[in-house]
């Protein structure tokens, strides 16, 4: 029976009475008005009839399938299925929600639930099928997202829980089992409650009334409780869970366990303060011997100065009361003892004063270093008659007054030093570096490294008296103030040391 646009066989007219409508009507009403696809076939598998949902699924008018074979519909790797459904017809089986896949006319595959059962003639004889298929795409989506979902929530390491509004369990993975310990039998249908640590209770209270509200908890770290009755340091967020209205029915609960990362800050702190302490405790010691050490040089100084003075007093007076009975030798010797006492003498307040340097505090002002380096010029011009200096105008500098002006003295005194022959020293600055240029003797960059040793000449003190403290004294100032300093020299073409303050 074709049921598109069929009629009832009965020619009965037709009364305003339903009762009246013949059965054969209200078959073909229903057959035409279902959701599902309902085809009669013979047992040929040639297509018979073809409802509008049938039109609707696979695509094909009544007009283009009535008549053809039902193999049309079938994908290349289904073909046998035709011949096993038809062999269980001719036994007189049905065929029960068998799933499975049609081609519709557009060529995509279409997921069915078919159900296929025997037609009988009069005499009970088989002589076709009808196929009922239901479309089931949308539920095999569903289903299959919800697998997907389920095998991620399972793989988790995390422990996924869901749980209603009242904090009773609705889902467990597999995660939560590892991280709690108890099964998911175990605690589907129990509360919450049952992993708070005492006196944690009133967190879960105040974690549904913010739920009840629609907000959500994000990364909320906290403690639970194993089964075995340790804790687990957990950061947890929590996120309403919403019905087909929108009505906020329960909760999903992400747990990850932190008690690694806890137990590594932990670790940190007490290593921080075990460290703090240790270097408090070596800084002390530090302090200690710097007090100790600059006590023991205060005293081999004030030891040392009397010796010293002694030896340079009694030269003079046989230099000056017995010149005349001296020979020219004894007077030369006199005078390098003179010169040797007066150099260790200087070279005691120097120490001193490198010394001195490693614990001064500094105080931080801003100042006119043109000022101070006209004012070590003046003091220089007596001692040092043949060097003049140029000092350029407006260099302002921030940093310890006192301790720079030692820092310009002694760069500005060794300018001239170092120059035998009369120079011009200039002081001024290039960018950010502040300099001390001499025109004298220079030296092989070779050395540079040592320049800044204390006791470390690179001429001898015949040649040019000194200490080899100086410049010591000049790069500590400058590291005192964060600075950095650096020289730049050429044999026999003078020399140029750069600085910074900070």
């Amino acid at each position: 029976m074709n049921t598109n646009g069929a009629q009832a066989d009965d020619q009965r007219p037709a009364h305003d009475d339903a009762s009246q409508v013949s059965p054969e009507a209200y078959l073909a009403a229903i057959v035409d008005s279902t959701d599902d696809a309902i085809i009669g076939k013979d047992l040929n598998g040639i297509i018979q009839s073809w409802n509008r949902a049938a039109e609707r699924i696979f695509g094909y008018t009544p007009e283009e399938a009535i008549g053809k074979s039902i193999c049309m519909l079938l994908p290349e790797d289904r073909k046998n299925e035709e011949e096993m459904i038809f062999a269980r017809i001719r036994r007189g089986e049905k065929v029960d929600h068998f799933e499975t896949q049609r081609v519709a006319k557009d060529g995509h595959l279409v997921d069915l639930s078919v159900t296929i059962s025997p037609i009988r003639n009069r005499q009970g004889e088989i002589v076709g099928a009808s196929k009922v298929a239901r479309d089931i795409t949308d539920r095999l989506s569903v289903e299959i997202d919800r697998a997907r979902l389920s095998a991620i929530i399972d793989s988790s390491d995390d422990a996924i829980v869901s749980k209603n509004l009242k904090g009773i369990i609705q889902s467990w993975n597999a995660g939560a089992e590892r991280l709690f310990g108890y099964m998911a039998e175990e605690m589907i249908g129990q509360s919450l409650l049952r992993l708070m640590p005492p006196g944690r209770e009133d967190e879960e209270d105040r974690i549904l009334k913010r739920l009840a509200r629609g907000e959500r908890v994000d990364h909320y770290e906290t403690v639970r409780m194993h089964k075995d009755g340790r804790l687990v340091d957990v950061s947890v967020t929590i996120s309403p869970i919403r019905d087909a209205f929108g009505r906020i029915i329960g909760a999903s609960k992400v747990a990850r366990d932190i008690s690694d990362r806890k137990i590594l800050e932990a670790t940190m702190v007490h290593l921080k303060e075990e460290l703090e302490e240790r270097v408090q405790e070596r800084t002390n010691a530090l302090e200690q011997a710097n007090k100790e050490m600059e006590s023991f040089t205060h005293s081999i100084a004030h030891d040392l100065r009397g010796p010293l003075r002694a030896i340079a007093g009694t030269s003079a007076m046989l230099q000056t009361d017995f010149a005349e009975a001296l020979p020219e030798q004894a007077k030369f010797l006199l005078q390098r003892q003179i010169a040797a006492a007066k150099r260790l003498a200087q070279l005691i307040e120097d120490l001193l004063r490198y010394s001195r340097l490693g614990r001064t505090a500094i105080v931080i002002e801003d100042f006119d270093l043109t000022h101070i380096a006209k004012e070590v010029a003046a003091e220089l011009a007596t001692a040092r008659p043949g060097c003049k200096f140029e000092i350029q105008e407006g260099l302002n500098a921030t940093g310890d007054r006192i301790l720079v002006r030692l820092l310009l003295q002694n760069l500005m005194d060794n300018a001239c030093k170092f120059s035998p022959h009369g120079t011009v020293v200039q002081v001024g600055r290039k960018g950010q570096p502040f300099f001390v240029r001499d025109q004298g003797m220079g030296f092989d960059m070779a050395y540079a490294d040592k320049i800044f040793l204390p006791f470390e000449r690179l001429v001898n003190n015949d040649d040019v008296p000194g200490t080899g403290i100086g410049l010591a004294n000049v790069k500590r100032i400058v590291e005192k103030h964060g600075g950095s300093i650096w020289v730049n020299s050429n044999l026999g073409q003078g020399t140029t040391f750069f600085f910074t303050l900070s």
